[in-house]
This record gives C-alpha cells, structure tokens and sequence, in this order.
C-alpha cells in the first residue's frame, strides 16, 4: 500500500513556491484540482502497472491521495497558475513510471521540474 505522505512532498512545492507570469481566469481552484488528481492519478497508475499495488486497490489508492493532497495544498487558495501549467499536465499525463516507482520504493517521489510554482496561492 502507497504512503501517500511521501507522494505529498511533491505536492507541497505547489503551495510553497509561488510563480508569475499568467493572469487570474476565474478557475486556478479547479486547475489546481486537476493538477492534484492528474499526478496522483499517475503515479498510483505506475504503482499498479509496476506491479507495486494490486489493481483492485488502484480506485481507493487514487482517492486516498487525493483526500492527503487537499489536506496539505489548500487548492481553493489558488489564485492563478503560470504559463508553464499545460507542460506540467502533459508531463504528468505521461510519466516514466519506472522512474516514478523508483522514487515511490526510496521514498522521493515529488513533482516533475515542469510543476514547480505553477500554481500561485495567497497566503
């Protein structure tokens, strides 16, 4: 079973790093929604096609990591997402699950590069 808390430090990078560079359109709430589903979706996906989790877990596995990521992102924070997002859904869209179950194993999973301060939240 995935400890999602390990996942979460990945996650936590939305929320501690700011960006600029994209203006408010009203749905930075749900893009940061989607952002949270998007990779937590992913990597549990590499979990199961890894052979990490059984696939009969994947389901409950998704929404336990979400449920974990909305307690540490606070996405109704969200205030706008820079000009990066769509290269950061495309990469979460697509990961290298053997390096994503590798992480996952020493506990070091976190968001790609593309991710970083995407998502500008007010304090």
């Amino acid at each position: 079973m995935t400890d999602c808390k390990m996942i979460l430090a990945g996650l936590l990078l939305i929320a501690a790093l700011t960006g600029c560079g994209s203006s408010d359109d009203g749905q930075a709430t749900q893009q940061c929604e989607d952002l949270v589903t998007r990779f937590c979706s992913s990597a549990i996906s590499c979990e199961v096609s890894g052979g990490l989790i059984e696939s009969s877990s994947q389901a409950s596995e998704i929404a336990s990591c979400k449920t974990d990521a909305n307690e540490q992102v606070h996405c109704a924070k969200a205030q706008r997402v820079t000009s990066s997002y769509d290269a950061c859904m495309n990469k979460l869209a697509k990961p290298p699950c053997d390096d994503v179950n590798q992480a996952i194993m020493e506990g070091s999973l976190g968001l790609p590069s593309e991710c970083n301060g995407v998502i500008l939240v007010s304090d």
